[in-house]
């Protein structure tokens, strides 16, 4: 599953992802009460409206604000009560460089970052793969304390050709 959350039109980066449900993925996109109504011009997309998003009567509702970033919490509710083994968690602005996504464990091979010595079992930050230019980085959640400790559990990432 896609997910994603937005206040504006469709753009060609949503557009793009849209067409990714000609391979299987399924979209969903979390509207905010200052975003459109209706979200037309993206292939396969299920937009939760303001209005149908009350009607999934998640628990979760009453305590997630509007206009407000949390909302996408209800796409991933809404992407695992369909079903959703895996989720691609993107932002409205995020483009594409080509026509897939890479799922982390099936197109790549891992192994354990020798330079950490202690692993942390469950714990992931993946963003180290990705060779960011502008030092340390970690996905929204994750435990300030084990961005830089050595006992994180990163792992390295290569591609089978």
């Amino acid at each position: 599953w896609i997910v994603v959350t937005s206040i504006f039109q469709p753009s060609a980066a949503t557009r793009k992802l849209g067409e990714l449900t000609r391979q299987g993925w399924c979209y969903v996109v979390v509207a905010d009460k200052n975003g459109p109504e209706e979200w037309h011009g993206v292939e396969g997309v299920i937009y939760l409206t303001v209005e149908r998003q009350r009607e999934l009567h998640f628990h979760i509702m009453d305590h997630l604000p509007w206009r407000h970033f949390g909302r996408k919490n209800v796409g991933f509710l809404f992407a695992i009560a369909n079903g959703a083994k895996v989720i691609y968690d993107t932002d409205d602005d995020n483009r594409l460089k080509e026509a897939r996504i890479p799922i982390l464990g099936e197109d790549q091979v891992f192994w354990p970052d020798d330079s950490k010595s202690e692993a942390s079992p469950g714990l992931l930050n993946p963003y180290p793969s990705f060779r960011p230019s502008c030092g340390h980085v970690w996905p929204r959640g994750f435990p300030l304390d084990y961005v830089q400790a050595q006992h994180t559990f990163n792992r390295s990432v290569r591609v089978e050709q």
